[in-house]
């Protein structure tokens, strides 16, 4: 569940950066 949660903030930081 961490790597899930960890992966869908950075994605969702990763969309918003770029």
């Amino acid at each position: 569940m961490a790597p899930l949660l960890s992966y869908s903030l950075l994605g969702s930081m990763n969309s918003t950066n770029s």
